[in-house]
C-alpha cells in the first residue's frame, strides 16, 4: 500500500514528517517529492508515475499556494499557470484515486490558495476535507482516516470522487418510481414547443409507458403532438413488423395508445433505428442516425439498466473510457447474460446502440430508472465504484444533468450511513 503525501515542503515541514512518521508506523510505504532532487523536468516525470502508481492520495494544505513552474519548465504534470501541489490534486483526481485532504483552518492564507482550498471544499460537498488547526493533531486523524479508508475500500463501501454527483429519487414501490418519471416525462412534454424524448424498452419501460397513458388521460398534453422521440437502441436482423423489435414494442406501449388518446397519428414522430438493413448499409445508416442526433438535442433521455451494468445495449468491456464517451450509433456484439436481460428478446447476438457519447453529448437531463432487488447490486456499483467501461452505466456520472429513479429494494445493499450522508438524495416516505 502506497500514499502519496502532497503540501507545498517549507511551511508545511514539520505535517509533512508527522504524517509520513504515523503512515511508516503502520506498515504503509509513502512517497514525498523533496526526496526526488531539484531538477523540476525529472522530478515532475517522477510525481506523476508516483501519483499514478499509488493507492492513497493524501494532501496537506497550508497558508502557501507554492511553486508554480515557469513556462520554460512546463510539463506533463504543470502547464505552466497553477503550483505544483494544485496540479498533483488535479492529477489525483483525474485518476479517481481514494482521497485524504486536510486543512489548516488557524493560518491566514494566500489569495490564491485561498481561491483553490474553495475549489477543495467544493469537490464531492468537502466529503474528503478534515480540519486541523495544530501539526499534533495530524498524527491521530491520519491514523484513523487510513484504517477507515482501507475498510471501506476492502469492504466495498468507499464513495469514489467524482466532478458530478447524480440526483437520487428514492419511492417506497416501483408504481411510485414510474409515477415519478411519467410526471417529468408530461413536464418535458409541457416545457417545450417541440419536446424531444430519449426512449428505452423493456418492462420496466413498459410499466413507465403504461403509467403515463393513465396520466395523459387526465392531463393536457397537447404538445405531444410536436414531439418526437428517439429509440437508444435496436435488435439487428429482425424484420421491421416482427414483434421483437424495440420500436414495435414502443410503438405498442406508447405510440397507439397516445395516437388514440389524442385521436391523432403521431407514428412518425418515432426516429427509429432500422433493425432489417443489409451490413453493407450499416455504415451509411449509422451516420444518418447520429446526424439526427446532432441536428437537436434531446431534452430528456429515459434509460435503464441490467444487471450486469448494461445500458442502451453496451455490454461490460475493457474499452477505454475515452473511447466509450465519443461512442455514436454503431453495431454491438451482446454477451450471452446480456440476451437474457433484454426484453423483448434478440434474435442474434448483435444490437444496434446509439452509444454512449451520443447519449452524454445530446441529452439534456438523463433519467436511469432502477427498480427491484435485481438492480440493488448494480446500482451500489454504479455509485460506489469509479467510472469503467466494465460498468457501461457508470459512466453516465460524466453527465451535468443525472437522475437515478428507484426504489428502497433497489438502494437496499447501499450501507445505510452512506445513504444518510448522499447530499443530493431524495427519499419520498410516502407510499
Amino acid at each position: 500500500m502506497k500514499i502519496f503525501i502532497s503540501s507545498t515542503v517549507n511551511d508545511l515541514k514539520d505535517e509533512r514528517s508527522l504524517v509520513r512518521d504515523s503512515i511508516f508506523g503502520m506498515g504503509f510505504e509513502t512517497f514525498c517529492s523533496e526526496y526526488e532532487g531539484s531538477r523540476w523536468d525529472e522530478v515532475s516525470s517522477i510525481i506523476e508515475q508516483e501519483i499514478s502508481d499509488c493507492h492513497i492520495f493524501l494532501a496537506i494544505y497550508g497558508c502557501r499556494y507554492g511553486h508554480v513552474p515557469s513556462a520554460s519548465e512546463k510539463s506533463c504534470l504543470c502547464d505552466g499557470k497553477i503550483s505544483v501541489t494544485e496540479a498533483e490534486y488535479r492529477k489525483a483526481k483525474a485518476l479517481n484515486k481514494p482521497m485524504l485532504i486536510y486543512i489548516n483552518k488557524s493560518t491566514k492564507k494566500e489569495k490564491l490558495q485561498d481561491l483553490f482550498i474553495k475549489e477543495v471544499e467544493d469537490f464531492y460537498k468537502g466529503y474528503y476535507v478534515s480540519y486541523f488547526e495544530q501539526s499534533s493533531q495530524l498524527s491521530e486523524k491520519v491514523n484513523k482516516d487510513v484504517v477507515k479508508l482501507i475498510t471501506e475500500l476492502i469492504e466495498g463501501n468507499y464513495r469514489y470522487p467524482t466532478d458530478i454527483l447524480p440526483n437520487i429519487a428514492v419511492f417506497e414501490t416501483p408504481q411510485k418510481a414510474n409515477e415519478y418519471v411519467a410526471n417529468e416525462i408530461i413536464n418535458t412534454l409541457n416545457s417545450r414547443v417541440r419536446p424531444i424524448i430519449g426512449l428505452f424498452a423493456g418492462r420496466t419501460a413498459g410499466a413507465i409507458y403504461d403509467t403515463l397513458i393513465d396520466l395523459c388521460s387526465i392531463s393536457d398534453v397537447s404538445h405531444l403532438r410536436n414531439a418526437e422521440f428517439y429509440m437508444n437502441a435496436e435488435h439487428f436482423g429482425l424484420a421491421d413488423t416482427h414483434p421483437n423489435t424495440y420500436k414495435n414494442f414502443l410503438k405498442k406501449h406508447l405510440i397507439s395508445p397516445v395516437e388514440k388518446l389524442l385521436n391523432y397519428r403521431i407514428e412518425h414522430s418515432l426516429i427509429s433505428i432500422p433493425s432489417n438493413i443489409n451490413k453493407g448499409s450499416l455504415e451509411n445508416i449509422f451516420l444518418e442516425y447520429d446526424s439526427k442526433i446532432g441536428a437537436s438535442r434531446i431534452h430528456l433521455q429515459l434509460l435503464g439498466v441490467a444487471p450486469n451494468g448494461q445500458i442502451a445495449s453496451i455490454d461490460p468491456s475493457n474499452k477505454a473510457i475515452n473511447e466509450l464517451e465519443i461512442q455514436c450509433t454503431t453495431m454491438v456484439e451482446l454477451s450471452s447474460d446480456s440476451c437474457q436481460y433484454l426484453f423483448p428478446r434478440p434474435a442474434t447476438r448483435f444490437d444496434i446502440t446509439m452509444g454512449i457519447g451520443n447519449i452524454l453529448n445530446c441529452s439534456d437531463r438523463i433519467i436511469l430508472v432502477a427498480t427491484g432487488e435485481s438492480k440493488s447490486s448494480i446500482i451500489k456499483r454504479l455509485l460506489l465504484e469509479p467510472v469503467s467501461a466494465l460498468i457501461p452505466v457508470s459512466l453516465l456520472k460524466k453527465h451535468h444533468n443525472f437522475t437515478i429513479v428507484c426504489d428502497r429494494n433497489a438502494i437496499k445493499d447501499l450501507p445505510y450511513a452512506w445513504v444518510s450522508k448522499y447530499p443530493r438524495i431524495f427519499i419520498n416516505e410516502k407510499s
